[in-house]
């Protein structure tokens, strides 16, 4: 891909091999993407915490949902490790949101 584009931006989904054991742009990734879980302060390798609202990434009637100080805790711990927060929210079979996900995105925003 960066043959074809150097500016294209590519993150770390395929995971480090022992072929490519570091996060670099010319091996796997120019960003971390750590799961459910925060990074950690890292001024020198971009990075975004991909966390989910509740415990499925997709959606599922009655799954528990994060506290809003859970939330809020998460936001600023991934905002102040330099890092970006991508706070998935799984739409239902008809592709709406689930309305307690929104009320609870709308006090985060």
């Amino acid at each position: 891909m960066k043959k074809l584009d150097p500016n294209v931006v590519i993150n770390n989904r395929l995971e480090a091999t022992n072929d490519h054991p570091a996060l670099t742009p010319e091996t796997i990734g120019d960003y971390a993407t750590p799961e459910q879980k925060i990074g950690e302060l890292n001024m020198n390798v971009p990075w975004e915490t991909c966390m989910t609202i509740c415990n499925q990434w997709a959606w599922k009637p009655n799954d528990t949902m994060k506290t809003l100080k859970q939330c809020i805790q998460t936001l600023a711990k991934t905002a102040g490790g330099n890092g970006n927060l991508l706070f998935n929210v799984g739409p239902m079979p008809d592709g709406r949101m689930e309305e307690r996900q929104v009320e609870k995105a709308e006090r985060n925003g």
